[in-house]
């Protein structure tokens, strides 16, 4: 796994670069965000969270549970809940239009929601199971409703904890939108061949960029039979094909064999997974970790027993204690954020990745506390004014399209001012909250008020859209 300097962050001051057409094309009015933002500089009340309200397709059926139809309806989003929580949270109160019908039980409870990457785990209580076709209908009712809202293209279901099983017995795996309800109640009902390989998408996981979180990524892979735990092991060898995620197995290691037996999965490698590990704790825990968790998404396996060479081991590669069953770790799961920071010449942006928990709950203001920190990559520099703290994010919410940073005055007074070093502050933050698929402008507010500008130069009197011709790769 590629080495990194964890904590360098340099302080050199931005070169003056004049950029005053980036300046102009990010200044350009948006009609559309005119009633919420504030051009006047009166104070604008971001210090006391209120809930956001967005609009929402929920997804229903026909009477006879023959179609989908849908409902638009005004969400509220409270302070404390993510956006997933309060469709849900709509979508299980019912139809409005009394020609649509639910199929999700009037009994029924959610009982847990989250979110890693672009996938969303639902828990739902045992009144759910009302019968193979309502039950069906109703997983899709929620699947499709799910894959509407930005950021969400996978659903996984569980069912007091447990994952899913379809009424062929094979485990469900993760569902997408699904327009036909009829395909997909062939899907789950018809019997296994087990000489035919099928498409299934897997979740599989990876190192993050800091080696502390593993991250997942979807795939399709084609499982032939019942060898959903062999193929995952085989596509964890391939290594991610996401940027940003890094391979856990160490290169030339083979899989010997694997076997479950009463929920344990017995894993065999050939000895290249301990002679070819780069070592370190957090190397051994990604692997292991990244292994674990991923077979452990199947529904059969409750934990992971290592093997190298047909033998127990002690330790991985000498640090991690390896001679035991491991069980899952929600824990270290995490999310990618993109940040971008200032190349050597400070005349434009690079991107960095970085790895957080996968339920934070406001991800617009960890982004730009993870900007104040600095980058970690060799090469790069940082855009946020030397001498600015996490606690100078004041706050940060979300309304409609739009981001709203509240900062101290700090960012303006430590700020060193010119209009490159200015431009380049600004659009480390714009873009990189940029990245979320929710938002597409950004409005910055200095002690909870609209500015004129950051230093003197940079305009900041309203919602700032992207400007992808700042950013290049490295």
């Amino acid at each position: 796994m590629r080495r990194k300097s964890w904590f360098a962050v340099r302080l050199i001051a931005l070169v003056i670069l004049l950029v005053l057409s980036v300046m102009a094309c990010s200044n350009q009015k948006s009609s559309e965000q005119q009633n919420s933002s504030n051009t006047g500089g009166q104070e604008q009340d971001v210090s006391k969270q209120q809930p956001q309200k967005t609009v929402a397709t929920l997804y229903f059926t026909d009477k006879g549970f023959e179609k989908l139809v849908t409902e638009s309806r005004e969400i509220e989003v409270q302070p404390e809940q993510t956006l997933v929580e309060a469709v849900l949270k709509e979508l299980f109160k019912g139809p409005r239009q009394p020609e649509h019908e639910t199929a999700i039980p009037s009994n029924a409870k959610l009982l847990k929601v989250s979110q890693a990457e672009n996938i969303v785990t639902v828990d739902v209580s045992k009144e759910f199971d009302a019968g193979d076709i309502q039950e069906i209908v109703a997983r899709i009712m929620i699947a499709n409703t799910l894959t509407e809202l930005p950021g969400v293209k996978y659903v996984k279901f569980y069912k007091e904890g447990q994952e899913y099983i379809g009424a062929s017995g094979e485990p469900l795996g993760l569902m997408t939108k699904m327009e036909n309800l009829q395909e997909q109640q062939a899907s789950e009902t018809q019997a296994v061949d087990d000489t035919a390989a099928k498409k299934y998408n897997m979740i599989l996981y990876f190192a993050g960029s800091q080696a502390m979180y593993v991250v997942p990524e979807v795939r399709e892979v084609d499982v032939v039979g019942r060898r959903y735990a062999q193929t995952a092991i085989e596509e964890l060898i391939k290594g991610p094909t996401m940027p940003g995620l890094y391979p856990t197995i160490p290169n030339g290691t083979k899989l010997r064999s694997i076997k479950v037996e009463d929920g344990t999965a017995i894993v065999d490698f050939s000895k290249e997974f301990k002679e070819n590990h780069s070592g370190g704790s957090a190397g051994e825990l990604m692997t292991i970790n990244s292994i674990v968790n991923t077979l452990t998404e199947f529904p059969s396996i409750k934990s992971v027993k290592f093997l190298i060479d047909g033998k127990e081991n002690e330790t991985l590669a000498g640090h991690v204690v390896f001679d035991q069953p491991f069980t899952r770790n929600e824990d270290v799961i995490g999310q990618r954020i993109i940040l971008y920071f200032g190349n050597k010449d400070a005349n434009y942006l690079v991107p960095e990745y970085r790895d957080i928990q996968h339920n934070e709950l406001n991800i617009v203001k960890r982004i730009v506390q993870e900007l104040i920190k600095g980058p970690m990559e060799d090469g790069l520099e940082p855009t946020m004014p030397e001498g600015l703290s996490e606690k100078d994010v004041l706050n940060a919410k979300v309304s409609g399209d739009t981001a709203v940073i509240n900062f101290s005055s700090n960012l303006k007074t430590k700020h060193k001012g010119g209009s490159a070093g200015e431009t380049l502050t600004v659009y480390s933050i714009v873009n990189s909250i940029t990245e979320l698929p929710n938002i597409k402008r950004v409005q910055i507010l200095i002690d909870g008020k609209v500015q004129d500008t950051l230093a003197g130069h940079m305009a900041l009197d309203e919602p700032i859209m992207r400007n992808p011709n700042l950013i290049k790769e490295q």
